[in-house]
């Protein structure tokens, strides 16, 4: 089972100015065997997600260890997941019950866990920091290590993932104002193992918080390969 990384359906970007209870992103879900779509979210409005929804009733899952915010800067990141997405091209769209600036990515797998797909999860936020860190036990290199990252910062600011993960999207950026009010987000992946450190840095101490987990295979002689990127930080 060899599915490769698609092309993006949205361009990534960012908007000046306003924000929204929703963002929305076109995905297109590719055919293979036990597709898992994994969803990364933030904002810097300490907004909790009230729904992630694809293809119109097709509800996304938020586990309660997968969220993080910073103590008092807002920056909030989350991670999302729906067993056997239908193959189509759809919206997912997410909502919060105020408004927010949003930083968003789907990314869909194969060979993966059908029922609680995600377990290990870790966190790390900060009000100030030039980095986040943490370790996730996966127990198997069939897993896949999944991670979701936000910061309040502009757009000359990139966020590196560190070495062994691959990149998914990054440094996209909604703004309402000026450079302290912006938000930037990045996810990423890495192959599963006994315990898999991930993180990600840059260059000015600012507000930020992250999310890791682990994506279980489906079985012992499966792997999990990311089969389709999608709508890679897209911002509202």
């Amino acid at each position: 089972m060899a599915v490769a990384r698609g092309t993006a359906a949205v361009i990534d970007g960012g908007t000046s100015g306003g924000v929204t209870t929703t963002l929305t992103l076109s995905v297109t879900v590719d055919s293979g065997s036990d597709r898992v779509m994994v969803a990364f979210i933030g904002n810097r409005n300490s907004e909790p997600y009230t729904g992630v929804v694809f293809n119109t009733s097709e509800n996304l899952t938020g586990d309660a260890g997968g969220k993080a915010e910073s103590a008092t800067g807002g920056e909030r990141q989350e991670i999302w997941w729906l067993v056997a997405p239908t193959v189509t091209t759809a919206d997912v769209v997410f909502t919060t019950a105020g408004n927010a600036q949003h930083c968003g990515s789907v990314m869909t797998y194969v060979g993966a866990k059908q029922s609680a797909p995600l377990d290990g999860y870790q966190t790390d936020d900060s009000d100030a920091a030039t980095s986040l860190s943490a370790t996730v036990t996966s127990g198997a290199t069939d897993d896949i290590v999944v991670v979701g990252v936000c910061a309040r910062k502009n757009s000359g600011f990139p966020l590196a993932e560190d070495a062994g993960q691959t990149d998914i999207s990054d440094n996209a950026v909604s703004s309402n104002g000026g450079s302290s009010s912006h938000i930037r987000g990045a996810s990423s992946d890495e192959p599963g193992g006994a315990s898999i450190a991930v993180g990600y840095s840059w260059s000015s101490s600012v507000g930020c918080s992250m999310v890791a987990a682990n994506l279980i295979q489906v079985g012992a002689a499966a792997s999990i390969i990311p089969s389709l990127i999608m709508s890679p930080y897209r911002t509202a």
